[in-house]
């Protein structure tokens, strides 16, 4: 009978340490399952440094160490600066996981060019049409021109200029502007005395030019910009203050000993156009492809026979536009130059959008 206990005892031990140890077993391998980690793991350059919640096949909040190799040596990564590939090593609760993080660069700079006017046998520079390029690896950006000949033109005209913009990595943006060349204005001869202007009252210097600029006929508008004309006829005010902004810009320049400006009705058709484009097409984007005729009508009644700046302000009232030329320094200077003698203006509302544009011609 003793004897059989003994057998008995001893079968449950060892039936127990069979159960124990297949508990065991059974529990490592639903923690192993529990934590899955990728073999490996991309980042772009400029991304933040992965964590190890970044490495896990499904999300969980999870704390450990994690460490980064290159051939066995161990780099504390601060950001992700340049391409590399890395060894990573993960350790969570005394369990080591390996796996590889590769750090790539398949993004192109994000490119913003301009356009650039000169006069003829001007010079100009790749980085004139630059407004802005920015790379995710925060790298300087490298340019050319699409071709070798965009950098040698002279002759006068609007041309179109591609700019290629790269990064260290090879990706690269191309963008697309125009470089704009005046023709120059022939020297008045030695002989030939220039008396300066007046300072009579600006008033009379637009009292000629005003009466053409009242409505605007279908004979003003060419057929191909196909516009409502009642849509954007200047309303009595809009004319007013037309002239009554005139009339402040000339007193501004007669204030600081600069001859007054002179209306030009090319220039102030170009700045009618000007302001359709900023005030009606924009507020209708299915007349968007008129765009570039617009822009052509523009070119050829400012930039052809004249070395062309522009100010146009999107406000409303006569005292508001006048206070924010008055505040700018830049649209100060402009109307300071001596080498312009010409001006157009005009005001547009359509809807909620208001456009004024000033053309200083030399």
């Amino acid at each position: 009978m003793k004897l059989k206990n003994i057998v008995a005892s001893i079968f449950g031990i060892i039936f127990l340490a069979f159960l124990i140890t297949g508990v065991l077993f059974i529990v490592s391998k639903i923690k192993k399952e529990e934590l899955q980690i990728l073999e490996k793991l991309e980042k772009n350059v400029g991304e933040e440094v992965p964590t190890i919640n970044d490495f896990l096949i499904e999300e969980k909040d999870i704390e450990g160490s994690i460490e980064f190799f290159i051939d066995k040596q161990k780099y504390d990564l601060k950001n992700l600066s340049e391409r590399n590939n890395y060894q990573v090593k993960i350790i969570i609760n005394n369990q080591e996981y390996i796996s590889k993080l590769e750090v790539k660069d398949d993004l192109a700079p994000e490119l913003e060019l301009k356009e650039h006017t000169i006069n003829e046998k001007d010079s100009y520079k790749i980085e004139d049409f630059i407004t802005r390029c920015e790379d995710n690896s925060k790298a300087t950006c490298l340019y050319n021109y699409e071709t070798e000949e965009m950098n040698k033109i002279e002759s006068s005209g609007i041309h179109e200029i591609n700019i290629i913009a790269k990064d260290q990595s090879g990706n690269e943006t191309i963008g697309k502007t125009k470089l704009i060349i005046n023709k120059k204005t022939q020297a008045p001869s030695q002989n030939t005395v220039t008396e300066p202007p007046k300072k009579e009252n600006p008033r009379n210097n637009i009292s000629d030019i005003l009466p053409k600029l009242e409505r605007k006929s279908e004979e003003n508008i060419p057929e191909e910009i196909n516009i409502p004309l009642e849509e954007i006829q200047p309303s009595e005010q809009d004319l007013i203050d037309m002239s009554n902004l005139y009339v402040k810009i000339m007193n501004y320049q007669i204030s600081e000993n600069i001859p007054p400006l002179n209306p030009n009705e090319s220039l102030y058709n170009s700045a009618f156009f000007r302001a359709i484009e900023i005030s009606y097409l924009r507020e209708n984007p299915q007349s968007s492809h008129q765009k570039e005729k617009l822009y052509n009508i523009v070119s050829n009644f400012g930039y052809h026979n004249y070395n062309v700046s522009e100010i146009m302000i999107q406000s409303g009232d006569l005292n508001t536009t006048w206070d924010t030329i008055s505040s700018n320094m830049e649209y100060l200077d402009l109307l300071k130059r001596t080498d312009f003698h010409e001006i157009g203006i005009w005001k547009l509302t359509y809807k909620n959008r208001t456009a004024w544009v000033i053309m200083l011609g030399a």
